[in-house]
């Protein structure tokens, strides 16, 4: 009888936990580490993230309910970090970022984060997503990765900022809605940047600088009304992206490493197309693309041994070389040619 008794005890004090929820106390179990909670109504849940981050331990997972949180983060643990209903981060010092990461294996998911020198800033880090969050109202960039890898940008708006990247390498950065907002990089390799939306930006959409970038992907973006669409130094494959009415399509400048290799884009209506400028080797291929409606399709400035072969020019409608105008030593007028340009438009959608 004293048995039976001891364990209608235990079980009765094990319910509380049992049944602990979204609102509940901050603590269950999981089978990656435990849950923290932040907002919403239950006992003893946290009222600031930072909080929560300093009690939480590599592994465990914070769950952030809706409201608007005033406090800069700093990440410091191997957290995953979930906003429900989309809480906000705003920066409480607008001279430091809203969210600082430094560390790895990391995920923010579901914010709004505004009013931070960056939105988030991650240094020195590896295996970090951010996903389904909205950033606005920053002062410099909403990213800031500096020495990051293996990082996954997927499912985010940017409103009037956009990605800024330095010395980074294997990132994904993809499905994401840019307006007014650019990627630029420096120092970047093997980074995917794929099936995002650009509109209405003042500068360059995507923006790849030094010859040391190398093997970079650029594919499936839309970019419409921006002052350049895509400006690209170093090696990549740059394709079946859709380059629509922006002062210049696509700007290749300086020495490659590497092949550049730009096919089966559509540029249409864009001031000009195609621009090359001091490009002295023999390591850029441009082919199947579709210049349509341009008001210049192509050009060059020191420019040499460039690749063109079958584009389609919707100006040219014989079987025969297409020259593509241009200058060598900034004056002098020079010729190129698609040496075999389309006569219909490459359908590359289709395959």
């Amino acid at each position: 009888m004293k048995k039976i008794a001891v364990l209608a005890v235990a079980f009765l004090l094990f319910i509380p936990f049992a049944s602990i929820n979204g609102n509940n106390v901050a603590l269950t179990n999981s089978t990656n580490g435990n849950v923290l909670y932040v907002g919403g109504s239950g006992l003893n849940n946290y009222t600031s993230i930072q909080e929560a981050i300093n009690d939480a331990e590599d592994g465990d997972t914070i769950i952030v309910y809706p409201g608007i949180y005033v406090e800069n983060i700093v990440i410091y643990r191997e957290l995953k970090i979930i906003g429900t209903g989309y809480p906000i981060i705003e920066a409480e010092n607008r001279s430091r970022d809203a969210v600082k990461i430094i560390s790895s294996n990391c995920a923010i998911e579901g914010f709004k984060i505004t009013n931070g020198q960056n939105g988030i800033k991650m240094i020195d880090c590896v295996n970090n997503n951010i996903k389904n969050c909205s950033f606005y109202g920053n002062n410099y960039s909403a990213l800031y990765l500096k020495n990051v890898y293996n990082v996954f940008v997927t499912n985010n708006i940017f409103s009037n900022e956009g990605i800024y990247m330095k010395e980074c390498g294997n990132l994904a950065i993809s499905n994401n809605n840019f307006t007014n907002g650019e990627i630029f990089g420096e120092k970047v390799y093997e980074t995917k940047i794929t099936h995002n939306a650009f509109f209405n930006g003042e500068y360059t959409a995507i923006d790849i600088q030094n010859p040391s970038s190398h093997d970079n992907e650029i594919s499936h973006n839309q970019i419409k009304f921006f002052n350049t669409g895509i400006s690209i130094q170093g090696s990549a494959h740059v394709y079946h992206n859709d380059i629509v009415s922006n002062s210049r399509g696509i700007w290749c400048f300086g020495e490659i490493y590497g092949k550049l290799l730009i096919y089966e884009n559509n540029l249409s209506n864009n001031g000009i197309g195609i621009d090359l400028m001091d490009i002295p080797f023999d390591n850029v291929k441009i082919t199947k693309n579709n210049f349509i409606g341009n008001e210049i399709h192509a050009g060059f400035i020191d420019s040499y041994f460039v690749l063109w072969y079958s584009n389609y020019w919707d100006n040219w409608c014989i079987s025969l070389p297409k020259p593509i105008f241009g200058r060598i030593f900034w004056f002098i007028p020079w010729i190129q040619f698609d040496w075999h340009p389309l006569m219909q438009p490459y359908e590359w959608w289709k395959e």
